[in-house]
């Protein structure tokens, strides 16, 4: 069972393997779909099909970039099938979207819940890099969703 390890990290490692690259493509489906009232008037338009698989490729050539710098910086095949599984708490997003809106909270703190949390779980498996990798794509990713909402 791959879910406990969001929350117990010793159970983490025992789940690296190359099925974990379908994680990042359920996340983004998850995403598209439960932001798609906000999406269709950003793409106003274009073809939303087109739209969701550029973004599904984007994301995914993202999270192998991610596996790829691992790799360069010394890492084992274990820790790069592990990376994927950081993006798991992503999924909660539209949940913490939701929350913070009802409760009058600036919205963009609903991203912050889910990336301090992979952010937490990958801490003892990559290296430091990484994660400053990781938070410059998140700075760079709000960015752009602030301008949508």
């Amino acid at each position: 069972m791959r879910l406990p390890g969001l929350f117990y990290s010793k159970k983490l490692e025992r789940n690296a393997d190359s099925s974990n690259f379908l994680f990042p493509i359920i996340v983004g489906t998850v995403l598209w779909f439960s932001f798609f009232d906000k999406l269709r008037f950003v793409f106003l338009g274009s073809n939303m099909a087109i739209r969701f698989v550029q973004f599904l490729i984007l994301f995914l050539l993202y999270v192998f970039t991610l596996c790829g710098v691992e790799m360069l910086l010394g890492g084992t095949f274990k820790r790069v099938f592990l990376i994927p599984t950081f993006f798991l708490p992503y999924i909660l997003l539209p949940i913490y979207y939701r929350i913070f809106v009802t409760l009058n909270l600036p919205w963009a703190l609903a991203f912050a819940v889910p990336f301090v949390h992979s952010s937490i779980i990958s801490m003892n498996y990559v290296s430091k890099l990484l994660i400053l990798l990781r938070a410059a794509g998140y700075v760079l990713a709000l960015l752009v969703v602030k301008s949508w909402f």
